[in-house]
């Protein structure tokens, strides 16, 4: 295993230990059911994309992963709108700037409109299924 290899193991293990702590539902070996599906997502810190989308969160792509435990509120741009949500970082994996790779970071959500809601519900039966984690 190499230094790359070893500090990526070590970073995911400490995300495993955060996402007890927290009770994020994948750490207690609950699946949440997720869809593929690419949005864009946009904060005040910042915009981002999204990896997948299940009904309790998102898993986001972005050069800069936020803190576990952040507060964050946005939009999500669905079907040529904007759909309010607010959560919480739920656990981050950072990326690598110098290799070009992004971090992904997943949210669960506290509240959702009903713009967003009922965009994901009119897409679900045309999103794919993902079984793997974010």
């Amino acid at each position: 295993m190499n230094r790359t290899d070893r500090y990526r193991a070590a970073i995911e293990a400490v995300n495993r230990e955060v996402s007890v702590l927290i009770g994020h539902p994948a750490a207690a070996g609950t699946r949440v059911p997720r869809h593929r599906l690419r949005l864009r997502v946009t904060t005040s810190r910042g915009s981002m994309f999204t990896v997948n989308v299940g009904h309790g969160g998102v898993c986001t792509e972005q050069m800069r992963v936020f803190p576990v435990g952040t507060r964050v509120e946005g939009h999500i741009s669905l079907d040529g709108r904007e759909a309010a949500f607010s959560g919480r970082v739920a656990w981050t994996l950072a990326g690598d700037p110098r290799l070009g790779q992004l971090g992904r970071m997943g949210m669960r959500f506290d509240r959702v409109g009903p713009e967003l809601a009922q965009g994901l519900a009119n897409r679900a039966d045309r999103m794919e299924p993902q079984a793997a984690a974010c």
